[in-house]
């Protein structure tokens, strides 16, 4: 056995481990790195710091992510530093964090890298002990399909942890910090060394063997475990002593800690941790097809999607004869199979706010409407470095207020939309908004937004993406008079209008402020996009980037155009709602 380790730093109560070990160095505090704002420092580690930062030319929050200042001499760790970048950028994926930008020109290289509010699942766990077995699935299938996608690239982590996945703010789940990737099949540069975090990593690594990606089935076993039982699968007084029973100890059982979990599941578990990599799965399609097993077997909404599937591919002539009859029947084909439809499962969810215009959807969120509150919660982010308090979603006086809190304000997934109103949106500060017009967690590479600055004057930025890539906006009417200004109620509109070019989709985008006796048009701009290009996604609503503090309100939103209806359904089996 190695007796040198590089270790991944872990929480200092960590399985009764030493506070000493892993106590980050205190650390100068920057203004600026490069022409990046900084906020605030979010972590730090052996080998780099985390800082919350706005990028000013791209009006949006991001996460800088720097070499140690004391290593600036080390020009290994600085290979090993943008190794990362280099890990990451090969892999584009949902459920992994992306780095925008390289910046190695300098004495400090960094990288700029997606902004994750989270929180990450060791910090869930500090909150609540364990997690739920369908919660952990879900957990399981996003990290397996992003090492799926790593490993194609030929890209293994080397360090799956629960601070290493985190949730974001459309409840996604991403998969960071490839610090101590490397290729497949690769030993460490130095053969002294152990990589990754005890807790969690493998005898193959702990020996110094060489590792593919059963070496990270393994440590994605042990986190599943964790997650699971509120504790690691090993617990020892020293980091060394916890190593070898990593190679040594006999594999813990799931239900030896928490019984009445599925056996099945307990079984995939103690076969990732084999000591043996050979009597691991093999690869991550043989992992997540047990998986997927599993939750169609424990999670109703799979069960009834499973039963969908069979009638449909052992009935089809039958039910080709059935559906005019059975759409005649009050709630439709669904109901009479069994289970509710989708557009009766969400129509349900919605009630009262989701209306018919003709063939179009219409969804008024009127926060007077105190029902409101269950579709607008955010968790408190708990950070005692944040500069500024920040107060999460609430609804009151008939309004919905936030402050300080960059995560996105979402609403329903839309397939098109012909028109997105809010009204009275009013601002105390100088922050920026955001109109994310459509996102999606499993198409980050589609996005339309419009960012536009608060008490200053500069022109709205429209972005579209397809695929990663900028799309072209033609503008063809911009009429400017006024600024959105700050302690003033704001109506913003953006509606479809009629083609002049079968190939282009017309838009028009308007703010006008909203006084007690008399509206004011501010802004007006008109412009085109291709048809073929158009994202589709949850608009949303988000501030950010101003220092010295901001806080917000919405009295109304109305969304009208076509409602997504199995994204959304999709979304509610994913939050657990009844």
């Amino acid at each position: 056995m190695k007796s040198d380790i590089l270790l991944s730093p872990a929480t200092p109560d960590s399985d009764s481990l030493s506070a000493g070990d892993t106590q980050p160095m205190q650390t100068p505090s920057f203004d600026k790195i490069g022409h990046f704002v900084i906020e605030e420092k979010m972590g730090e580690g052996g080998m780099g710091i985390v800082y919350r930062a706005h990028d000013p030319s791209l009006q949006r929050t991001v996460a800088i992510k720097r070499v140690h200042p004391r290593l600036k001499d080390h020009d290994d760790i600085r290979e090993k530093f943008l190794a990362e970048a280099r890990a990451i950028a090969a892999v584009n994926h949902p459920n992994i964090g992306q780095i925008h930008a390289i910046h190695d020109d300098g004495e400090l290289p960094y990288l700029v890298m997606e902004f994750l509010p989270g929180p990450s699942f060791e910090e869930l766990l500090q909150k609540q002990k364990c997690l739920e077995t369908l919660e952990v699935l879900r957990v399981a299938l996003a990290a397996s399909r992003a090492l799926e996608e790593a490993r194609n690239q030929g890209i293994i982590h080397r360090d799956i942890k629960p601070s290493n996945l985190i949730i974001d703010s459309r409840d996604s789940i991403k998969l960071v910090d490839f610090g101590l990737a490397g290729p497949v099949g690769e030993l460490t540069d130095d053969e002294t060394e152990v990589v990754g975090t005890p807790q969690y990593c493998s005898p193959e690594q702990v020996q110094g063997s060489v590792t593919d990606e059963r070496s990270d089935i393994y440590s994605l076993g042990a986190t599943l475990f964790h997650l699971l039982t509120g504790s690691p699968p090993y617990r020892r007084d020293s980091r060394m002593d916890l190593l070898i029973a990593h190679v040594n100890a006999p594999v813990p059982r799931v239900t030896e800690v928490k019984p009445g979990l599925d056996p099945e599941l307990d079984d995939l578990l103690h076969r990732m941790m084999a000591k043996d990599p050979k009597q691991r799965p093999q690869n991550y399609r043989e992992v997540l097809q047990c998986l997927r097993g599993i939750e169609s077997r424990l999670d109703p909404s799979k069960k009834q999607s499973a039963r969908s599937s069979l009638i449909a591919a052992t009935t089809v002539a039958l039910l080709i004869t059935v559906v005019g009859w059975a759409a005649s029947i009050n709630g439709g084909i669904g109901d009479w199979l069994g289970f509710p439809s989708a557009n009766k499962r969400v129509s349900e969810y919605y009630g009262d706010l989701l209306a018919h215009q003709g063939a179009k959807d219409l969804l008024d969120f009127d926060f007077k409407n105190g029902e409101l509150e269950r579709f607008f919660r955010m968790d408190p982010l708990e950070d005692q470095r944040a500069t500024r308090k920040r107060i999460s979603l609430s609804i009151r006086d008939g309004q919905l207020r936030w402050a300080n809190d960059s995560r996105t304000v979402s609403f329903p997934f839309m397939s098109e939309i012909d028109s997105w109103e809010i009204h009275g949106l009013r601002c105390l500060g100088n922050p920026d908004l955001e109109l994310q017009v459509a996102g999606d967690p499993d198409q980050p590479g589609n996005r339309w937004r419009i960012s536009l600055p608060v008490g200053r004057s500069a022109p709205p930025r429209i972005e579209v993406l397809q695929q990663g890539s900028p799309v072209a906006v033609e503008i063809e009417d911009l009429q400017r008079t006024g600024v959105v200004r700050e302690g003033v109620n704001h109506h913003l509109k953006l509606e479809k209008l009629d083609r002049q070019n079968p190939d282009r989709q017309r838009y028009q985008f308007s703010i006008s402020t909203a006084g007690e006796k008399q509206t004011s048009d501010i802004l007006t701009i008109v412009f085109s996009i291709p048809v073929d290009a158009i994202p589709s996604g949850a608009p949303g609503l988000r501030f950010e980037g101003d220092i010295s503090g901001w806080n917000s309100k919405v009295d109304r939103v109305l969304l009208q155009g076509a409602l997504d209806r199995e994204r959304v359904l999709r979304a509610l089996r994913m939050a657990d709602v009844s």
